[in-house]
């Protein structure tokens, strides 16, 4: 993150206007020293960084801090969902009229009485309140999904892991502390349809942080790949422009 920046008082009166701060003007070998040691954020990410607010309101970056990429999963998951909620409301549906053709035959199997047994039409509500709690999850289930975000800063990884209504974990990561980004692809679906999974690993430890079901894995990670260089190449550079401290 780039260190915040705070208007400083020196000797003079000379009024800074290009900084937009009322403040005083140092001797010039104390505003080179100064200068040196807090880098100005320039125009340009601060017009990123306020463009990233407006788009992404919720996501809390700091200043001179910008999105590069918003992830969110492939369709296919959520594809995945209704397919399993649309199979098992047909087999419930399926087996109302299964029950009603076959009422008597099912009874002589069970070696009960046919009137013993529940009409179709009483059988019918609970079939039907069993399809619209599956169809209810169905729903819940996508939403959950489709909370799912992985961001990328020109600073930091930031993602959103939602598993359950109730269980959400918000993992952040600054890039300079990124030790190896992969991805990988399991199966001729996923080839097929070209998704898979991130994973960005720590040093140390070796944590992973995962993300699924992400578009075009690959280049993803040498997007990921290249903002972690330019950040760690930022860092280095500024930690070697501060003054030694005896």
């Amino acid at each position: 993150m780039f260190p915040e920046q705070s208007p400083y008082e020196t000797d003079g009166g000379t009024l800074d206007l290009d900084r937009g701060v009322a403040q005083k003007s140092a001797p010039v070998s104390e505003q080179i020293e100064l200068s040196s040691s807090q880098p100005q954020i320039d125009t340009h990410l601060e017009r990123l960084h306020e463009e990233s607010l407006l788009r992404y309101p919720n996501l809390n970056i700091g200043r001179g801090e910008y999105v590069i990429l918003a992830l969110r999963r492939n369709t296919i998951g959520l594809l995945a969902i209704w397919f399993v909620v649309g199979l098992l409301t047909a087999l419930f549906l399926i087996s109302l009229p299964f029950y009603s053709l076959n009422h008597d035959a099912i009874a002589t199997m069970l070696g009960a009485n046919p009137s013993n047994l529940l009409p179709p039409a009483v059988l019918a509500i609970p079939l039907l309140f069993i399809d619209s709690l599956f169809i209810l999850g169905g729903f819940l289930a996508s939403n959950v999904y489709s909370q799912n975000r992985l961001y990328l800063t020109n600073e930091s990884i930031i993602q959103y892991n939602k598993t359950s209504l109730f269980d959400t974990q918000l993992q952040h990561l600054n890039l300079i502390n990124v030790d190896d980004v992969s991805s990988r692809q399991r199966g001729p679906i996923q080839y097929v349809l070209n998704y898979g999974t991130i994973n960005i690993s720590t040093p140390g430890e070796k944590t992973v942080y995962a993300f699924e079901f992400v578009n075009n894995p690959e280049k993803i990670v040498h997007i990921i790949n290249d903002a972690v260089e330019n950040a760690t190449g930022s860092s280095a550079s500024y930690w070697a422009r501060q003054p030694e401290k005896n």
